[in-house]
């Protein structure tokens, strides 16, 4: 016999134990009641009484009409009535009885004993399990051997029916209307489903539309697991198939979006596309920028300054090569500085070739000066070789007597000038 077999038996031997012993204390009671109250009536003298007063008021109307034999006829009734009082009085007593048992019973049928009885039944057991005073009948299990931790009640013996506020280790219903049904065939959930994960073992329907991170969720596991079943050959061979597919017929820009809006828009990027990262680009007819620009680490443009192979201009143009600089920046009014503002050299030149010296201290070096049509330059010695008329040739070792330099005069002919005296 399981615990709910005890349990049933247990309440059914107290609810018919109380049950019996209330209603043994009620007949009682009652009982007593009634033979208390018959008891205190007296019967007879209350029936002399109104005998008497019967009589009494029939003598005084028979008088009335007939004064001589009024007082022998009263006589005669009052004896007989007492010679018949005692069966007359058991008479009247159980009529009253009678009629006493029948009014307790039509009181008593209003009141619902049962459930008066049940009730304090049901106190009296609730009290003895808080207190721990249950005893059971025989061969029954003691109150004090009940363990709410190992009480099982199975789900068969729980009656049918809407359970509120259903909680359980893997179940907390929170809901006020009936938001899943489930039959046979299939399950209904009224409002948004929520999981963690989502695991589809038979068909799958869809008959509204995705969300787009849902979609893109999709394609990235649809992609995972082609990689995971096929081997990297029949993968490159697909992805060289979709790109041959491509390059045959090409892709329609107008339907490649971003934010919902085409990034080609009449051959041109989507204005919504402000960020990119191009590696190459062809010919452009226009390109305007704001901000910093740097071209491969080398050209830099900021604020109205150049650098090149530097991030930190300090001149309108600041041109650096190893340890040596070239500027180029405003002197002053319509004054344009152009050289270097390091202690080094400048030097210009054509063909490869120096021509011009800027020395750091001022000098000025070149070969060969032309001044209008005039050329000039300087020698240790005299020339020997064809020169055009007029052209100068400075004298590198001038000494007493010797010219300070000498003229052509066409073809090999040659002329001292300026000769050093003291």
């Amino acid at each position: 016999m399981d615990i709910n077999q005890y349990s049933e038996e247990y309440i059914k031997f107290v609810t018919d134990h109380f049950i019996n012993s209330m209603t043994a204390q009620i007949s009682r009671r009652v009982t007593e009641n009634v033979v208390e109250v018959v008891n205190k009536f007296d019967v007879k003298n209350e029936i002399d009484r109104q005998v008497n007063n019967l009589v009494a008021t029939a003598v005084n109307s028979y008088q009335s009409a007939n004064l001589a034999g009024a007082a022998a006829v009263g006589q005669n009734i009052v004896t007989g009535l007492q010679n018949k009082s005692q069966e007359f009085i058991d008479n009247l007593t159980t009529e009253i009885k009678n009629r006493v048992i029948n009014d307790f019973y039509t009181k008593i049928n209003d009141i619902d004993i049962n459930g008066m009885v049940r009730e304090q039944c049901n106190i009296l057991v609730a009290n003895a399990i808080s207190s721990n005073t249950l005893n059971f009948p025989d061969r029954s299990i003691p109150g004090s051997a009940l363990k709410d931790d190992d009480i099982h009640i199975k789900a068969d013996n729980i009656l049918p029916g809407i359970i509120k506020r259903f909680t359980s280790t893997g179940i907390e219903d929170l809901s006020t209307s009936s938001q899943v049904t489930i039959t046979d065939t299939y399950s209904i959930f009224e409002n948004k489903l929520v999981a963690a994960e989502l695991e589809v073992t038979g068909q799958f329907y869809l008959t509204g539309g995705l969300d787009p991170k849902l979609s893109e969720n999709i394609a990235d596991l649809a992609v995972k697991k082609i990689e995971q079943t096929y081997s990297d050959g029949t993968f490159d061979q697909y992805v060289h198939r979709v790109l041959s597919k491509i390059d045959e017929e090409g892709i329609d820009s107008t339907k490649v979006k971003v934010q919902g809006k085409p990034i080609v828009e009449n051959s041109a990027l989507a204005q919504n596309i402000t960020v990119s990262n191009l590696r190459k680009v062809g010919l452009l007819n226009e390109l305007e920028v704001a901000g910093e620009v740097l071209f491969d680490d080398t050209l830099y443009v900021r604020s109205g300054k150049v650098g090149i192979n530097t991030m930190e201009p300090d001149n309108t143009l600041d041109v650096w090569d190893q340890e040596v600089q070239l500027v180029a920046n405003k002197k002053q009014q319509n004054t344009m500085f152009l050289g270097t503002i390091k202690n080094q050299s400048l030097i210009l030149g054509t063909l490869g070739k120096d021509q011009l010296t800027l020395s750091p201290n001022g000098d000025i070096l070149v070969d060969r000066l032309s001044i209008g049509k005039t050329r000039q330059s300087s020698a240790p010695w005299e020339p020997t070789e064809n020169r055009q008329a007029g052209e100068i040739v400075w004298n590198e070792q001038p000494q007493l007597g010797q010219p300070i330099g000498w003229v052509s005069l066409g073809g090999s002919r040659w002329a001292k000038f300026g000769i050093i005296t003291e």
